[in-house]
């Protein structure tokens, strides 16, 4: 075991057994039996593993000190320094049009119920005039609430009485809750918030935003130019959201935008700044914020699976490996990308003429998406021939 520039370094089991059978070997003669069927050996092979049982153990207290390689409880522990903890399992959002008659100052843990399911607010909402505005609700039950989630023909019954609130309308626009965060989605979040102070506005804000709860991916698109870029407006940022409260959202593009800056998007939301005067009364100052929800394109694949033997090939667990790939915001996708975890599936099949489209023809290529838009992927969309 060694401490050097790279860090702590510990033996292979082999090569400390080897170092302990020569040091004995150099005591008590070169004639020595070590072998695993003689005591000695036996007693020889104990030492080496206790020694490098010892050196895992010292590798793993290092090791906790870098969020970047530490596990289980050192790594919440050291990550708490960056002002983050591991996310639990999330709860389902759903976008309701909450209809009012007057001026309303929605409460956190406004309630409504549909099909058995309840929905709540998870933060106070202030809307500021008569007529439809949509508010994010939040399942009261964790995880995925599939039964209601996204239902436009849903019907509500109000469980919060709330004065100047006369209805409730579904909206399409709703995101599966999801389970807990696992050590390597909260090392790559971790990484992310570091970037909430840098220089990069712009890397600060997709920071804080990818940090709110509920919030599964994002994407600040920004031109800085005089003239108008890449379909934005001069001197102006779009961000598109997938997932996480609009309240939420808004307060934190309000707050992190630069002065002087166009935010664009097809989703509006007001952000009430409270400030307070020398003499302790209070004036609201009302943010008008933008921004976009990511745009879905459906995503079909095909695959030939030729079985190498007579054992059975399990094309819905091929199907299930396949559509477990993920996408963010704005990523393309190569064919050749699925080969890899349509094979972790078993070795007893070889797979041929994959490939993938969205709206045109069937290409072994690449699939290029628009800024904003994001794919997706779903069993129904995947055909797995076994010949």
């Amino acid at each position: 075991m060694r401490l050097d520039e790279n860090g702590l370094q510990i033996d292979e089991l082999t090569d400390i057994l080897a170092e302990l059978i020569a040091g004995y070997r150099e005591i008590y003669g070169a004639d020595l039996q070590l072998t695993q069927d003689t005591p000695d050996g036996q007693r020889v092979g104990i030492e080496a593993k206790a020694r490098h049982d010892l050196q895992e153990l010292a590798l793993l207290v290092y090791n906790s000190f870098d969020p970047d390689l530490a596990t289980g409880k050192g790594l919440r522990s050291i990550a708490k320094l960056a002002g983050i903890t591991p996310r639990p399992g999330g709860r389902s959002l759903w976008e309701l049009e909450v209809k009012t008659n007057r001026k309303v100052d929605l409460p956190a843990g406004f309630t409504v119920e549909t099909d058995g399911d309840k929905w709540e607010t998870p933060q106070a909402n202030q809307l500021l005039a008569p007529g439809t505005h949509t508010v994010t609700f939040q399942s009261v039950e964790w995880g995925s609430v599939p039964t209601s989630t996204g239902a436009t023909g849903a019907t509500f019954e109000i469980l919060t009485p709330v004065l100047g609130v006369v209805g409730i309308e579904p909206t399409p626009t709703a995101f599966a809750g999801s389970p807990d965060e696992t050590e390597p989605e909260f090392r790559q979040r971790r990484w992310q918030s570091v970037q909430k102070p840098s220089h990069s506005t712009i890397g600060g804000l997709t920071a804080k935003l990818l940090d709110l709860p509920g919030v599964i991916d994002a994407v600040v698109y920004e031109n800085p130019f005089p003239d108008g870029q890449g379909g934005l407006p001069p001197h102006s940022i779009w961000p598109v959201i997938l997932g996480g409260d609009r309240a939420a959202i808004a307060q934190v593009i309000a707050v992190d935008r630069t002065a002087g800056c166009v935010v664009v998007g097809g989703e509006e939301e007001t952000y009430t700044e409270t400030l307070t005067r020398a003499d302790g009364t209070t004036f609201p100052i009302y943010h008008s914020v933008k921004f976009d929800r990511p745009e879905g394109v459906c995503l079909y694949l095909q695959v030939t699976a030729t079985k190498r033997g007579d054992d059975q090939v399990d094309a819905e667990a091929i199907n299930a490996a396949i559509c477990a790939r993920k996408f963010h915001i704005g990523e393309s996708v190569q064919a050749n990308q699925f080969y890899g975890p349509a094979y972790s599936v078993g070795s007893n099949y070889v797979l041929t003429n994959l490939k993938i489209k969205t709206y045109g023809a069937w290409t072994d290529g690449e699939i290029v998406i628009a800024r904003g838009q994001i794919l997706g992927l779903t069993p129904d969309h995947v055909r797995v021939t076994v010949v």
